[in-house]
């Protein structure tokens, strides 16, 4: 899904592995993770990368910076678990943390399944922004 400049992808191959353990393993609820639990997990899971979109300093070739992360745990039928959902820093404060979880819930693969918050999200949740809905 777009929002410019931002967009989210589930496709295991764009996610970056070392951005999402960066955060993670500073983070209060996954301190001193290691990278291969977190590949793991994200191997196991619907993950939600969120990028910003740019241009390179030679205006031509297109960067992605990565910005943001959701990941489901799901049985794509019952029950969608939502964990792990952040925006870095400077990119807070501008709904992204809503704008992800409204891509989770719209998201085909588990659209029929329970979607239920982690009490663990952080971000905009702070504000109640990343809060889990039901269908």
């Amino acid at each position: 899904m777009n929002r410019p400049p931002y967009h989210t992808t589930t496709r295991f191959e764009d996610l970056d592995l070392d951005f999402i353990h960066a955060f993670l393993s500073t983070s209060y609820w996954a301190d001193g993770i290691p990278l291969e639990v977190v590949e793991r997990a994200c191997r196991g899971s619907l993950c939600f990368g969120l990028f910003r979109d740019g241009v390179s300093s030679g205006g031509s070739a297109a960067e992605r910076e990565p910005v943001g992360f959701a990941r489901v745990v799901s049985d794509y039928a019952t029950f969608g678990y939502l964990a792990d959902v952040f925006v870095t820093e400077p990119h807070r404060g501008a709904g992204l943390a809503t704008w992800m979880v409204e891509c989770v819930l719209e998201e085909s693969a588990i659209s029929t399944a329970e979607t239920a918050a982690s009490p663990r999200s952080d971000s905009d949740s702070r504000r109640g922004a990343a809060a889990g809905s039901s269908r």
